[in-house]
């Protein structure tokens, strides 16, 4: 006879379950992939980036990539030119409650100097994207 979980072993296995989504940010040029869908299991801030390393999301090694947290509600959409300095990159996610939202960059990566014509041409993609 096959033995099934019980309610609590299996409630407990769920509230490790989350539901996570990825964008990858690339300081070297001010840009964001799509973002990507992920579930974890555990609340290991290690395990995220082994899925990000798995899924080859990135290509990135796990000790190279730095994830933060954007703390509003999906689709949580930060201006490209605010990525960089609004938002907390650490070697470990924080948060990671189910939903969240997680950036993440190769920390090895430079940040791009932008000019004003750049910043000015960036600025205008992201009004036009806000507004349709």
């Amino acid at each position: 006879m096959k033995k099934f979980a019980t309610h609590d072993s299996f409630t407990k296995q769920r509230a490790n379950v989350r539901q996570l989504l990825l964008r990858r940010w690339h300081p070297s040029e001010f840009s964001v992939d799509p973002t990507e869908e992920v579930i974890l299991d555990t609340h290991s801030p290690l395990d995220l980036k082994k899925k990000v390393n798995l899924l080859e999301l990135s290509g990135v090694t796990v000790d190279a990539i730095s994830v933060a947290t954007y703390l509003r509600s999906f689709p949580a959409e930060i201006l490209r030119l605010d990525i960089a300095n609004e938002l907390q990159w650490n070697q470990a996610s924080l948060y990671d409650a189910d939903g969240d939202v997680i950036y993440y960059k190769d920390n090895r990566g430079e940040l791009k100097e932008i000019t004003t014509e750049e910043r000015a041409e960036i600025r205008m993609t992201e009004n036009k994207r806000s507004v349709a």
